[in-house]
């Protein structure tokens, strides 16, 4: 299995490591990147991945949450305000527009962007001007844009939620983010890294994840993707002194065992993740220890394995899976 990196971002998918050797080709120019993935993918690693193989890297780098900013207060944050421009505005503000100049300016969660202030950036972009509110003066800049979102992008330019022409601008080169629930071959990998520094950062000694618990995180959806990922084991690692995570450790909302079942599952489960030479062998090994353990009743391990009927057949059919006579 061959593994790249860009930044923090680690894959051995095929798709995740065309788009790291996209990002290691913009990365030196001045080209704006726009990063799409859904919430927990990573866009802000993969932002500042950008900007630490830069050529701007001895540079600032600026981050605005277009999000979290309301609405009011989007102009003057990002184009600044001159003293006595409205009340409140006692001194004179450098936007971060301003902030960025000479560096990077990384907008997050762009898609979030009012209309309104869509078309001041836009006109930014192009005149590479920035006249603060209230001012009658304008300022050169000289920034390189990085934006990212977690909307359909296209979508909402189709439904004129987004400016199209501001869209062009931003996606010179886009990077697409895969969800974890894409990157099963990644997840036994992510699951040793963050294990590795949670070791670090929480004074910890995991050695890694037992098999029946990689086949549980195998099987789930990870809606909040590889944040959501580092959130449970991080919170795995604080509560129990252990050796490797067990499934006995992890929330019982995870794989809807009671304790003694659990216990049972990881005593007919080699303790090792690494003793396989695939993961479908794995994955084979797994259902049949499951389907062991419940007597081979197919309801009960579909509980367990968190998957559907079909699939589950599916699998049966692909591995050749006969229960013995």
């Amino acid at each position: 299995m061959e593994i790249e990196c860009f930044g923090r971002h680690i894959s051995s998918t095929e798709h995740m490591k065309n788009v790291f050797n996209i990002a290691k080709r913009v990365a030196p120019t001045l080209a704006n990147v726009l990063i799409l993935g859904e919430t927990g993918t990573g866009k802000e690693l993969m932002a500042e991945a950008l900007y630490l193989h830069s050529d701007r890297a001895n540079k600032v780098m600026v981050s605005v949450n277009c999000a979290s900013l309301p609405a009011s207060l989007i102009e003057s944050e990002l184009f600044g305000f001159k003293k006595g421009a409205f009340t409140g505005a006692n001194s004179d503000f450098a936007g971060k527009f301003e902030q960025a100049d000479g560096g990077t300016l990384f907008l997050d969660e762009i898609g979030d962007m009012p209309l309104t202030a869509q078309a001041k950036i836009l006109r930014v972009i192009d005149q590479k001007k920035i006249t603060r509110i209230g001012d009658t003066k304008s300022r050169d800049i000289d920034i390189r844009i990085i934006a990212a979102t977690n909307k359909d992008i296209q979508k909402e330019v189709d439904n004129g939620e987004f400016r199209s022409d501001l869209y062009y601008r931003l996606n010179e080169v886009t990077l697409q983010l895969l969800p974890l629930r894409h990157r099963e071959e990644d997840l036994h990998l992510l699951v040793e890294e963050i294990i590795m520094e949670f070791n670090q950062k929480l004074g910890r000694n995991f050695k890694g994840i037992s098999v029946a618990a990689l086949g549980i995180f195998e099987k789930h959806q990870w809606p909040g993707n590889v944040r959501e990922l580092k959130n449970l084991i991080k919170r795995t690692m604080l509560l129990h002194d252990s050796e490797q995570i067990w499934v006995e450790n992890l929330p019982i909302t995870l794989h809807g065992l009671k304790n003694h079942d659990s216990e049972e599952l990881e005593s007919i489960i080699p303790r090792s993740g690494g003793n396989y030479d695939s993961l479908e062998e794995m994955e084979k090994k797994y259902i049949i220890k499951i389907l062991e353990f419940t007597g081979w009743k197919k309801k009960k391990t579909l509980e367990i394995l968190k998957i559907g009927r079909t699939t589950l057949y599916e699998k049966i059919k692909k591995y050749n899976i006969v229960k013995p006579s």
